[in-house]
């Protein structure tokens, strides 16, 4: 593989465009760090005209700017013969598919989203530099070799068809491997495979029972065993009353492995090596053409939910191996994928042809949900993740979009909480531009401050005072609107924003908590819940310090809160994560506890001070206490480890006297109160006594 040396990088060129000045004076800076030589401009026009004078070797162009946009400047760099294949890079903040794919459409080799991941950008760059210098090689080792063939008749032979004896002339022998100058044909013909050597049989017999000459292709096994392309001439000859076939030999290895391997490079993934989008869309059309309207073809797109939040951990080579490895147990499994292509970051597509009913679609997508109940080994590590799925259906959809559909059915499903599949229909299509004007709304809410932190108390059952609160987000728009959070939390977490949205937060809870001390309120420990992006973010135990040392709260009165999934997603990064939260001096706790896969040899590995038991398990207790068993058994088993223990969702005044009885440390829920603003939280703690009589 061609890699670019220091010298190659010094000497490349790079434009970048875009209208945000902080944004291109920092790729400017990176790349130039990196050892590039980079220009900027902030026009689309300038652009172009920069492009023609200065001849660039990559493109990182920006899609949103005044006067002539990013799709019109990739279209128009495509039009200057020079630029067929410069790779551009598409910086865009938008994300929808159908962005994407203009982009596409105009001619970009790739994308990178908005909010820009900074050191993942030189990798995409030296990446998209090098598929282009491979790229230029594969073509001019191409055209080399169709000169000399177009040049040079390079073996000639010769077949006795009384005799059934080859003569090779010249240099020939050399060129198959072989020793002699003449052999039976069956000899020669014991160098193929059975197919190539009927193939030439037939082709020999109907030349001379016909005189049309024939050209062919097949294998040749030489006398060292190595494998050979030939592309074999011949013609009907007569000489002196022999009945002859005379030809010509040319050995195209090397040109098939060409074309091999550009074909390779168009239609699979190269951090993978799986088939890619291009691929699949090449698959389904063979299918439709082929179409007798006999069976059904199921279009599906599958992501994997929590691959990206795992990724940001890792890295990239650890998704592009997650990847690899997950597709290889669906083919060993599921005999009915014949393939797997990937068709984005986390995301992969594979068809089921031939299908009867829905209900078998159905079936086969149950079995790959159930199949990655189990976790994912990689490196001797255990990784879990679920499953967003979504299905098109051929003929019952639109043929012309039925991958596209696909991935928006897929993404409403993982919208929707992921672990399960969905079938495509129209509603979708209006809900996807609903969630793309959401996530528009909330990217605003940022900027204006509309997302507040709300807390909802946490009763001592010992003395029955508040000693703790949770803060939960509450976003309410500057038109007095309350958004319920399980409307924009799914698509905050799909976007990444769920960062800032998270640092937001916590910043309110330190601010609050530390408030509440200076105003003799007293000491109450705040719980921050974190999403799995937030947890696996690698700046995450810096933006904690910085929110401690903005607030000057204790650290000991900050507890961060993770669920049960997110733990199991990646074990051995939990660990190491809750450790060193804790040697801040940080509190751990582990939310809605219960609701996972997690096991007692597990939760003793997790560096945990509190489990929270779930609501689900307290809400169904009655009066007499029955339903009781679940949450009985998680006390006791908290209790075991000595761990402090908190009790979600209670709402009945029974609850809490079972609760109270089995010593649970602390209790929340509405029986007590509902998540509060801060002045009203303020008026609650004061009133002193808070239990219902």
């Amino acid at each position: 593989m061609i890699q670019l040396d220091k010298k190659h990088i010094n000497n490349t060129r790079i434009l970048v465009v875009d209208d945000d000045q902080l944004t291109r004076m920092t790729i400017k800076k990176i790349l130039q760090k990196a050892g590039y030589q980079v220009t900027d401009t902030d026009r689309g026009d300038k652009a172009i005209s920069l492009c023609i004078n200065e001849l660039p070797d990559l493109v990182l162009l920006d899609l949103m700017m005044p006067g002539i946009d990013g799709y019109d400047t990739c279209k128009a760099l495509r039009q200057v013969a020079d630029y067929n294949q410069l790779p551009i890079i598409i910086l865009t903040g938008l994300d929808d598919i159908e962005s994407i794919d203009k982009a596409f459409e105009s001619g970009s080799t790739d994308f990178v989203t908005k909010p820009i991941n900074w050191s993942l950008l030189t990798q995409r760059v030296r990446y998209a530099l090098r598929t282009k210098e491979l790229f230029h090689e594969l073509i001019k080792s191409q055209q080399k070799l169709t000169r000399a063939q177009n040049l040079v008749r390079i073996g000639y032979w010769e077949l006795d068809c009384e005799t059934n004896i080859i003569s090779l002339f010249d240099k020939t022998k050399y060129l198959l491997g072989l020793t002699s100058d003449a052999y039976p044909m069956n000899e020669l013909l014991s160098h193929m495979s059975d197919i190539d050597a009927d193939r030439i049989r037939h082709c020999i017999q109907t030349t001379i029972e016909t005189g049309t000459p024939y050209t062919i292709d097949h294998s040749f096994i030489n006398h060292d065993g190595v494998a050979l392309i030939i592309n074999q001439q011949g013609e009907l000859s007569d000489q002196h009353d022999r009945k002859l076939i005379t030809g010509t030999i040319q050995d195209i290895t090397e040109r098939k492995q060409a074309e091999e391997l550009i074909y390779f490079h168009r239609y699979h993934d190269p951090a993978t090596s799986l088939p890619n989008k291009e691929f699949l869309q090449l698959q389904l059309d063979d299918l439709i053409r082929q179409d007798q309207g006999e069976f059904l073809t199921a279009v599906i797109s599958l992501s994997f939910d929590k691959l990206r939040s795992i990724g940001g951990t890792i890295g990239e080579d650890f998704i592009n191996q997650f990847l690899r490895q997950s597709c290889e147990r669906l083919l060993r499994r599921i005999p009915e994928i014949r393939s797997i292509s990937r068709i984005s970051t986390t995301t992969c597509g594979f068809l089921l042809s031939n299908m009867h009913t829905i209900e078998q679609i159905e079936l086969i997508c149950n079995l790959i949900i159930n199949y990655f109940i189990e976790p994912l080994s990689i490196n001797n590590h255990e990784y879990h993740t679920t499953l967003s799925i979504g299905i098109t259906v051929y003929p019952i959809d639109d043929s012309t979009s039925l991958i596209q559909n696909a991935i928006i059915a897929q993404k409403v499903c993982f919208s929707q909480g992921g672990s399960r599949f969905l079938f495509y229909s129209f509603d979708m299509e209006l809900d996807t531009k609903k969630q793309i004007s959401l996530e528009s709304a909330i990217r605003r809410g940022l900027e204006n401050n509309e997302f507040h932190a709300y807390f909802q108390p946490q009763i001592n059952t010992s003395n029955e005072q508040v000693t703790g609160m949770e803060a939960l987000t509450r976003w309410i728009t500057s038109d007095g609107e309350i958004i319920p959070p399980d409307k924009f939390i799914p698509i905050a977490e799909e976007t990444g924003l769920i960062i800032e949205l998270g640092i937001e937060i916590m910043k309110q809870s330190c601010h609050f908590a530390k408030q509440l001390q200076d105003s003799g309120h007293g000491t109450i420990r705040v719980g921050v819940n974190l999403s799995s992006l937030q947890f696996s973010d690698k700046n995450l135990l810096t933006t904690i310090d910085n929110m401690l040392a903005d607030s000057g709260l204790d650290p000991s009165q900050l507890e961060i809160e993770i669920t049960e999934s997110i733990a199991m997603t990646d074990i051995s990064h939990a660990i190491n994560t809750l450790k060193n939260i804790r040697s801040m001096g940080i509190k751990t706790s582990m939310d809605d506890f219960g609701t996972g896969y997690s096991s007692l040899s597990y939760l003793q590995k997790l560096p945990l001070d509190t489990l929270k038991v779930d609501q689900s398990f307290i809400r169904p207790i009655g009066e007499n206490y029955e339903n009781s068993e679940i949450a009985r058994a998680i006390i006791a088993m908290g209790k075991s480890l000595n761990m402090h223990l908190i009790a979600e969702g209670v709402e009945e005044a029974h609850h809490y006297k079972l609760l109270k009885k089995l010593h649970c440390n602390e209790v929340q829920g509405y029986y007590f109160s509902k998540p509060l603003a801060q002045n009203e939280f303020i008026r609650f703690i004061e009133k002193k006594s808070y239990l219902k009589h």
